[in-house]
């Protein structure tokens, strides 16, 4: 019974990860493509300040 609670929590923590990262990569293309604010664009997508900012600063070196 831990091995299913365990692959529960890795896969729904997978998931959250994901959508995280989804919601930082939306509040990238507003950034770019609409001139919004990095704040204003993570409150609109539900990301975390912190990690758009994160992301904006290493799509600017690449």
């Amino acid at each position: 019974m831990d091995w299913e609670r365990e692959k529960t929590y890795s896969f729904n923590r997978g998931f959250e990860q994901g959508a995280q990262q989804k919601a930082v990569e939306d509040a990238l293309t507003l950034i770019r493509d609409y001139n919004a604010t990095p704040e204003t664009a993570a409150e609109k997508m539900g990301a975390p300040l912190d990690k758009v900012l994160e992301a904006l600063k290493e799509a600017s070196l690449a």
